[in-house]
């Protein structure tokens, strides 16, 4: 009897023992749980910028079933998901709010983002009221004098001078319900058969149905237009589009003017989308363009042969961070499409080119042609599909 008692608390002790053990690993397991956080709750990223949010206290097991996506705000920021899952890479793409989520060891954490522009090194309205115009002027010459220099001038310099302004065109409000849809990392969902479009400006008019965009330097309302809008950043009237369907076969000839030309604004992303036919350039100014997301999405001449997209020797680059789809979805097979950056065309200041090009089924482009040696080898270094040549 008493063996039996000593051999009964011993395996009493050991149970009690091995509880203990279970249950010091169960509130570690939940401590750990409690310990897993992201290291930002705000963040706050510029148009084009990248700022990165790491998870804290997370093991290994806990990271491989961590689900990461964008919960509110996909038009506003991009995400770009670790392999270990540890961390994400968000990139502010339009002004506004957004949210990322984590779910991770039974958690869900949320980062709250916002999205801002970048500040403008532009001359302020104040300092060009003081500031003589011959300097201000980004213009290789400028004069206000009555009498015309442009037969003095290099070829280059033909444009309309144009005096400085904070004025500009409005960046693309296009409606939400009409922009591209993006999956849960922020990716766009591609249209099917044409159902969704883009809206011009937030206005009635869809860009498909637009036959011609043309941007001038006059405002110059015809009196045969159908309607205008303003299409100024301010909302002041100094940026003016309307529209004429001078054919009567239901498309429309667009316009855009500005007086002295058309100062594009920092997010210049859709800028030329779903458009067929541009023209113009000559008097749109780029320099102050700092993303030009999609700018030429689905561009696609209706007419036959071999085709050229020419931006011009003003297509001003320079300060363009932000090159993701520039060029996606253009040409097609039937169309044998070359396209011409232009003199001024530069990737100095470029930190994102994702998908500049999409290469499909029904999409060609016949080849880029690059103003020097350094654009045509980052051409070749982000797009694979298609050949770049230098202009001679």
């Amino acid at each position: 009897m008493l063996f039996n008692k000593y051999v009964n608390n011993r395996f009493m002790v050991r149970l009690f023992i091995l509880s203990l053990i279970c249950g010091m690993l169960y509130n570690s397991d939940i401590s750990n749980a409690r310990a897993v956080v992201l290291n930002h709750k705000n963040i706050k990223v510029n148009i084009g910028k990248t700022k990165k949010i790491m998870l804290k206290g997370a093991n290994k097991k806990q990271l491989k079933k961590a689900k990461w996506s964008v919960k509110s705000g996909k038009k506003h920021i991009k995400i770009k998901i670790s392999k270990s899952k540890a961390s994400i890479k968000v990139t502010g793409k339009k002004t506004g709010k957004a949210k990322v989520l984590c779910k991770v060891a039974g958690k869900k954490l949320v980062c709250k983002i916002t999205v801002k522009a970048a500040k403008s090194k532009s001359i302020k309205p104040a300092a060009i009221a003081t500031t003589p115009v011959n300097k201000a002027t980004p213009a290789p010459v400028a004069t206000l004098a009555p009498t015309p220099q442009s037969t003095t001038m290099p070829v280059e310099s033909e444009r309309p001078t144009h005096i400085p302004t904070e004025d500009k065109l409005m960046a693309e409000p296009a409606k939400c319900t009409e922009l591209p849809r993006m999956d849960e990392n922020g990716g766009a969902i591609e249209r099917v058969e044409g159902y969704d479009a883009y809206y011009f400006y937030g206005t009635n008019v869809l860009r498909f149905d637009i036959e011609t965009l043309t941007y001038s330097s006059v405002i110059d309302v015809p009196k045969d237009a159908i309607n205008q809008f303003d299409l100024s950043e301010k909302q002041n009237k100094t940026v003016i589009a309307w529209y004429t369907d001078r054919d009567s076969n239901n498309k429309y000839e667009m316009t855009i003017a500005q007086d002295g030309g058309v100062i594009a604004n920092e997010d210049s992303s859709y800028l030329c989308c779903g458009i067929s036919d541009i023209r113009g350039f000559e008097n749109l100014y780029t320099e102050k363009i700092k993303n030009l997301t999609r700018a030429f999405y689905q561009y696609n001449p209706m007419t036959h042969g071999d085709l050229m997209l020419d931006l011009g020797d003003n297509f001003d680059t320079s300060n363009v961070e932000v090159f993701d789809g520039m060029f996606e979805r253009v040409g097609s097979i039937f169309r044998s499409l070359q396209i011409r950056l232009g003199k001024k065309f530069s990737v100095r200041s470029a930190k994102s080119a994702e998908w500049i090009c999409y290469y499909g089924p029904y999409n060609h482009i016949d080849r880029f042609i690059a103003p020097n040696r350094e654009v045509a080898d980052w051409f070749l270094k982000n797009q694979l599909s298609y050949s770049v040549v230098v202009e001679e």
